[in-house]
């Protein structure tokens, strides 16, 4: 008799110790999901910030806006004899 009450009680033990472990991991992967949920959204929006900053440096270095702004500060294109040609040697072409 004690034998058998012993290995009920095993059972039971062995029954809630797995379900024991089956809840901690369904509640675990919905902690994740909802982590990789908000993960997911907050790359979205730096994909976003990373778009419009791209967006700003076209904008702000392309050659017509530097060149409003040149003439502006009142500089002006270098003559023939200010301008130094610099010949590289390619290591690959010797």
């Amino acid at each position: 008799m004690k034998e058998r009450r012993y290995k009920l009680f095993l059972i039971i033990i062995l029954t809630f110790s797995v379900l024991f472990v089956y809840i901690f991991l369904h509640v675990e992967s919905e902690r994740l999901a909802y982590k990789t949920s908000e993960l997911k959204k907050s790359l979205e929006k730096e994909k976003n910030i990373n778009g419009q900053l791209h967006i700003s440096l076209s904008r702000l270095s392309s050659p017509e806006r530097l060149d409003k702004i040149a003439k502006n500060m009142k500089f002006r294109s270098p003559s023939k004899m200010q301008i130094i040609e610099i010949l590289i040697k390619n290591e690959d072409n010797k």
